[in-house]
C-alpha cells in the first residue's frame, strides 16, 4: 500500500509500510517484509509493518480528514504560530472554536497547528469546533496517535 518515513520530535526515524490487512497473511508478502525487517535490524533502523485497519480506524480517519479540510492550503510559518500560541498560551485547554477566535488576529489557525504538531486533540472521538486542544509539551509526539500502541 504504503511507504513512509516518520520522524519523532527526539529526532528518531520510523519507517512504517501500510499493507491491507488480507495481503499480510500472503506468504510472499511475509517474505518479502521479513527480508525488508532484517536488513533495517542491520542497519540500526526502525521498521514497523501496520496493516491498513489502524490507520482507517474510526473516528480517527474521519477526524484527520476533517482537520485536514479545515486546515487553510497555505500554511501559516512555523514561527508565526508560535508566536501566536505565546500569547494565547492561558487559554488551555480550551475548544477548537475558541482558540480559532483568539488566533484570528494573529493570523493562524488551530488547523494548521495541529498539522504541524503544535496542538494535539483526541481522536478517540469526532473532532468539533467543541473538541478541546492543548498544545504540545516538549518531547511530545502525541499530536495524532497513528498507532499508540507502538507509541507514535
Amino acid at each position: 500500500m504504503s511507504y513512509f518515513e516518520l520522524m519523532l520530535i527526539t529526532g528518531e526515524l520510523v519507517n512504517v509500510e501500510i499493507k491491507p490487512e488480507r495481503r499480510l497473511a500472503e506468504i510472499d508478502i511475509q517474505h518479502k517484509l521479513g527480508c525488508i525487517s532484517m536488513q533495517m535490524q542491520r542497519l540500526d533502523m526502525s521498521f514497523l509493518v501496520l496493516p491498513d485497519t489502524v490507520i482507517r480506524a474510526e473516528p480517527r480517519l474521519s477526524a484527520l480528514r476533517w482537520i485536514f479540510h479545515q486546515s487553510p492550503r497555505i500554511h501559516p510559518t512555523t514561527e508565526s504560530c508560535r508566536m501566536a500560541l505565546l500569547k494565547v498560551g492561558d487559554v488551555f485547554p480550551t475548544s477548537i472554536k475558541n482558540l480559532a477566535i483568539r488566533l484570528n488576529e494573529y493570523g493562524v489557525n488551530p488547523f494548521s497547528m495541529l498539522m504541524s504538531g503544535m496542538l494535539h486533540c483526541s481522536l478517540s472521538t469526532p473532532v468539533t469546533p467543541e473538541t478541546f486542544v492543548n498544545p504540545i509539551e516538549e518531547l511530545d509526539d502525541a499530536w495524532f496517535y497513528i498507532a499508540k500502541e507502538y507509541g507514535f
